[in-house]
């Protein structure tokens, strides 16, 4: 599986190793035993308008998926072996009854200005609040 992020004149590819989990779920890797998986960064010179593709060696991450009545994650990234980030997701079905939570009872006020709150601008995100969790953690 690859996935692209655009950057100015250039874009960055994890490409991740399916595998699956020992009872049920998915891990996603960067590190596998062909040359395919792992970090390119793909930029554009500027003056020669050549495309150069460099693998990025000793970033390296990982997604632990778990399906067990509802769906959690745990996406860990590091550098030359040492972890720097986990991001926690979970995510319930929408006829689910979603987690009380402070973002989830959070109401749209106006603020300075008249502008709405950042972050939750539409009944979608307040929605999409109430049923995705995603916690970071600095190892």
């Amino acid at each position: 599986m690859s996935v692209g992020f655009p950057l100015p004149q250039a874009s960055f590819t994890a490409t991740l190793v399916p595998r699956a989990r020992p009872g049920g779920g998915l891990v996603l890797t960067s590190r596998g035993e062909t040359d395919q998986p792992g970090h390119y960064l793909t930029l554009i010179d500027p003056g020669t308008q050549q495309l150069t593709t460099p693998a990025v060696h000793g970033f390296a991450e990982q997604l632990d998926v778990h399906v067990d009545g509802e769906l959690r994650a745990e996406h860990a990234f590091s550098v030359f072996g040492l972890p720097f980030l986990v991001l926690h997701y979970r995510i319930r079905r929408a006829d689910a009854a979603p987690p009380r939570t402070p973002a989830a009872d959070r109401r749209l006020r106006p603020a300075a200005g008249g502008d709405q709150e950042a972050g939750l601008t539409s009944p979608a995100a307040r929605c999409l609040v109430s049923r995705c969790t995603v916690r970071a953690r600095c190892p």
